[in-house]
C-alpha cells in the first residue's frame, strides 16, 4: 500500500513540474569595466565667473560597469539572449539606481521563419546601421543607469525594445524594424493624446558589390514619431530620414566612406505654425594605413561631419538636424557638452602600435557651428552636463561660429586576449562662439581596466 501511495505522489509531482524548453547550447559571458574618472571645468569656468572665490568645477570618482550575458540555442533556428547590467559609482549609496540590476538585452531570434531568407528578432535588442550616424540603439535613454547622475555619456546601456525582420539575399541584406523609444502611459485611457510616446521605425538595405575594392552601398529610410507635445500643439512631431552611404577602398590600405541623409517632416514642438523640416547631415571618413614605419602599423584618419542648424527659428523652415539615435565619438568631451546638431566637426587622428599589444592614438578635433549665432539663437547655445545637473545656459557669443578645439591622447594595453588596460586624456579649449567670461579649458582623464569573460 505504501509503495502505491509513494508511486502516486511521484506521478503527481512529475505531472506538476513545469515544462522547460530543450536547450542545445548555453553560453555564459559578460564583462567588468572599472574606471577612474576625473573631469574639470565642463562648465568652461562659469562657476568661477558667476561666483568669484569658488574653486574650479571638478569631478573625481570610480565607476564599475558589470554585464552578465546568457545566450541559449534552443534549436538550430531558435535562440535567446539575456543581458543584465549594473553601472555604479563606487560606494554611492545615495543614487537610487546605483545598486539596481537593469535588463539591458532580452530577445528571441527566429531564423528561417516562414521561409529560409527571413530572420525575426523580437525583444530588447541592440543594433546599428552604417557608422552609427543616424541609428544606433546604444544612444537610447540611460535614465535608469546608476551613473546617469555622474557620467551619463559613458553608459553602456544599449537595448531598444523592438521587432526586427532581416531578409538575407546575399549580397543584398534588407532589414525592417519598429522600436519604442519611450512609453509614458500604459493604462486604459479614453484620451488618445494622453501620452508622450516616441516611436522609431525604418528600412535599411546594404549591398556588397563584390568588387576588388570591397565596395558596399547602403540605403535607408527611417521615421520617428514624437508625441511629447501633442497635448499642447495638437500634432505630432514627425521626422522622415532618407539616406545613402557608400564605403570603398579606392587604393590599397585606404578606406573611404561617404554618407548623406536628408530630414523632412513636421516638428511637433513649434506650436501651431505649419513649419516643415528641411535638414541635412553629411559625413565623410577616410582611414589610411601609412606605408612608412610599417612595423608600428600607423593609421592616419580624417573625419568630417556636418549637421545643419537653423539661423532663424521663427520662419516656416525648420533646418536644425535631429540627432535621432546618433552614437559616435563616445568619451570625447565635446560630444558630452554640445548638442548633436548645428555643428561641423573635423577630426584628424594618428594611431600606431609602438610596442606589441599597445595601441596609441592622438587626435585633434575642431568643432564649429553650422549657423553663426545671432540675437535670435544666441540664448539657445547651452552646455549639456553629463552628471545630470541640467545645462549651463547662455554661453553663446553673437556673430561667432567656433565652439572649440579638442585634443585627445589614449593608450590601450592588451594584457591578455580578454583583459585590457586603457588611459585617455582630453582637453577642450573653448572657441570664439563661447562668450568671453567662460574661456577655461575643460579637461578629463579616464583610466580603466576591462575584463571580458
Amino acid at each position: 500500500m505504501m509503495k502505491k501511495i509513494l508511486l502516486a505522489v511521484l506521478l503527481v509531482a512529475l505531472v506538476a513540474m513545469p515544462a522547460f524548453a530543450s536547450v542545445q547550447n548555453v553560453k555564459v559571458g559578460g564583462s567588468i569595466d572599472s574606471m577612474f574618472l576625473h573631469r574639470a571645468n565642463l562648465d568652461f569656468g562659469k562657476a568661477i565667473s558667476a561666483a568669484p572665490g569658488y574653486g574650479t568645477e571638478r569631478q573625481n570618482l570610480f565607476i564599475t560597469q558589470t554585464q552578465v550575458n546568457v545566450a541559449a540555442d534552443l534549436t538550430d533556428n531558435v535562440s535567446t539572449v539575456v543581458d543584465l547590467i549594473n553601472e555604479r559609482v563606487w560606494n554611492d549609496n545615495k543614487g537610487s539606481d546605483s545598486n539596481n540590476i537593469d535588463l539591458n538585452l532580452a530577445y528571441v531570434t527566429l531564423k528561417e521563419m516562414l521561409y529560409s531568407p527571413l530572420t525575426v528578432v523580437v525583444g530588447r535588442q541592440a543594433f546599428s546601421y552604417g557608422n552609427s550616424f543616424v541609428i544606433d540603439t546604444k544612444a537610447g535613454s540611460v535614465a535608469d543607469s546608476g551613473i546617469a547622475g555622474a557620467a551619463s555619456d559613458l553608459s553602456k546601456q544599449s537595448g531598444l525594445d523592438a521587432v526586427r525582420a532581416i531578409l538575407d539575399y546575399n549580397p543584398l541584406k534588407l532589414e525592417m524594424f519598429y522600436g519604442k523609444i519611450t512609453k509614458t502611459n500604459s493604462t486604459l485611457i479614453t484620451d488618445p493624446t494622453n501620452g508622450a510616446d516616441k516611436d522609431i521605425m525604418g528600412v535599411n538595405a546594404t549591398y556588397d558589390l563584390g568588387d576588388s575594392r570591397k565596395t558596399q552601398v547602403e540605403g535607408y529610410f527611417f521615421a520617428k514619431t514624437d508625441k511629447t507635445n501633442e497635448n499642447t500643439y495638437k500634432k505630432n512631431g514627425k521626422v522622415y530620414v532618407p539616406g545613402v552611404r557608400v564605403s570603398t577602398n579606392p587604393i590599397e590600405k585606404l578606406n573611404v566612406s561617404l554618407e548623406y541623409a536628408h530630414q523632412m517632416g513636421t516638428p511637433g514642438s513649434t506650436g501651431t505654425t505649419a513649419q516643415s523640416i528641411n535638414a541635412n547631415g553629411i559625413q565623410a571618413i577616410a582611414a589610411y594605413q601609412l606605408p612608412v614605419l610599417t612595423k608600428y602599423k600607423p593609421v592616419l584618419s580624417y573625419d568630417f561631419t556636418y549637421m545643419s542648424g537653423d539661423k532663424n527659428t521663427t520662419d516656416r523652415q525648420y533646418t536644425t538636424w535631429d540627432p535621432m539615435l546618433n552614437r559616435q565619438n563616445i568619451g570625447k568631451i565635446y560630444k558630452a557638452l554640445f548638442p548633436v546638431n548645428n555643428n561641423v566637426t573635423q577630426t584628424l587622428a594618428l594611431q600606431a602600435n609602438p610596442v606589441e599589444d599597445i595601441t596609441a592614438k592622438l587626435s585633434w578635433t575642431n568643432i564649429m557651428l553650422d549657423k553663426k549665432l545671432n540675437s535670435d539663437t544666441v540664448s539657445g547655445l547651452s552646455l549639456n552636463q553629463p552628471d545630470g545637473a541640467g545645462t549651463v545656459t547662455n554661453v553663446g557669443q553673437v556673430g561667432k561660429k567656433g565652439l572649440g578645439n579638442e585634443i585627445d591622447a589614449s593608450l590601450v594595453y592588451n594584457y591578455t586576449e580578454d583583459v585590457s588596460i586603457g588611459a585617455n586624456l582630453g582637453w577642450l579649449m573653448p572657441g570664439a562662439a563661447i562668450t568671453k567670461p567662460y574661456k577655461t579649458t575643460a579637461s578629463q582623464a579616464i583610466v580603466n581596466l576591462n575584463v571580458n569573460f
